[in-house]
């Protein structure tokens, strides 16, 4: 064997756990699912970038038997891919992930809630105007006249 069959074996080897293996058979022995649990399953799966039957075991708390059976179950359904050597599969139809929001968006966003607190001073000068004419029109003075009453008839 030559240095490149070698360097190339060796390039092969290392990439082997990540090529997709068909899916293995299922176990003939079902075990009793308990309720929601392929829901809850499939939330999961389509939440979590790789998701394999050990971390629906731990996520779930359920058996490995379970796991195992929502696993494959997931897998012929087609919302998990076909897994990988090392038992991870990934969603076919992931859920979208929320982006971040940008720094200036929430600086514009802290700017406008602080200009709807700041009231401007022009409008509270025309309501203190309003006020000080009200208040002088409804007291009476003696340099105002006095309204005369209709007349009857």
């Amino acid at each position: 064997m030559n240095r490149r069959q070698f360097t190339a074996s060796l390039g092969a080897v290392a990439t082997l756990p990540m090529l997709p293996l068909p899916a293995a058979a299922a176990a003939t022995v079902t075990a009793e699912l308990p309720p929601a649990a392929y829901a809850w399953a499939h939330l999961y799966a389509r939440a979590q970038p790789t998701m394999s039957a050990a971390k629906l075991a731990r996520y779930l708390r359920v058996d490995a038997s379970v796991a195992n059976q929502l696993f494959g179950t997931l897998i012929r359904d087609g919302v998990l891919g076909a897994p990988s050597a090392l038992g991870s599969a990934t969603a076919l139809k992931p859920m979208p992930t929320p982006t971040a929001p940008h720094a200036n968006d929430i600086f514009r966003q802290i700017q406008n809630a602080t200009e709807k607190l700041v009231k401007d001073d022009r409008v509270l000068l025309d309501a203190d105007e309003q006020i000080d004419h009200l208040q002088e029109s409804t007291h009476a003075s003696p340099d105002q006249h006095l309204q005369e009453s209709p007349a009857r008839g």
